[in-house]
């Protein structure tokens, strides 16, 4: 399957992402932040990066930015719950034009999520 890599604040929300995707028969590495993820990157290539938007020390802005820079080739699936700020309608809007392939709103239905991943794998 694909070696993928989750950037994720909550532990919690990033330990399920791990275990759904590792059921599915990914091999999965974590991060906590878009620091953590560079540095992953950097360590070893994924097949997809699975990102929060709004994280601590990086978010998934300047993520994509650096990303988009370093790996041009690099998919990423980007999650968002809207942020304190943003709705949820313009944060998606955003990621897309900074260069996410995907995009999901939070809470991300599992199935949804999995389609999601496997189409942009397929692609």
């Amino acid at each position: 399957m694909a070696n993928i890599l989750i950037a994720e604040d909550n532990a919690l929300v990033r330990s399920a992402l791990a275990d759904m995707l590792e059921h599915a028969g990914h091999t999965v590495v974590q991060a906590c932040d878009g620091k953590e993820a560079l540095a992953a990157l950097e360590a070893a290539p994924a097949d997809l990066v699975v990102m929060d938007i709004f994280m601590p020390v990086m978010d998934g802005i300047e993520l994509i930015g650096h990303i988009r820079k370093a790996w041009p080739g690099q998919k990423v699936l980007a999650l968002s719950g809207g942020g304190a700020r943003l709705g949820a309608d313009t944060t998606i809007a955003m990621m897309s034009d900074l260069g996410a392939d995907a995009v999901m709103q939070k809470p991300v239905d599992n199935d949804k999520l999995l389609r999601s991943i496997d189409a942009l794998l397929a692609g």
